[in-house]
């Protein structure tokens, strides 16, 4: 994976263009195990469509598909899918 490696950085300036003025090294090494954690298990998920639909190799539609089931998810666990960029009907469960 080298060459697309982020560096601590550049995850220090996600954070700054976010709206963070300053960023902490402990900010900055938490961030980098989020969002290592978070590729991982959306990687997983991708293998998991892939596999159900009958190959061992991954396409770009499978990491695609399982994003969106993924942020969909959180969304639901942050408190609906208005969290998650979706909007939803009033009243109606997601």
């Amino acid at each position: 994976m080298k060459g697309n490696e982020l560096t601590r950085e550049q995850f220090a300036e996600l954070l700054r263009t976010a709206g963070a003025e300053d960023v902490s090294p402990d900010a900055t090494d938490e961030m980098m195990d989020v969002v290592s954690n978070y590729a991982l298990y959306i990687s997983r998920y991708a293998f998991q469509v892939a596999t159900h639909s009958g190959r061992r190799n991954v396409e770009a539609t499978d990491v695609k598909l399982a994003a969106m089931n993924v942020t969909l998810g959180a969304g639901r666990l942050a408190g609906g899918v208005v969290e998650a960029g979706i909007p939803h009907e009033r009243g109606r469960e997601a």
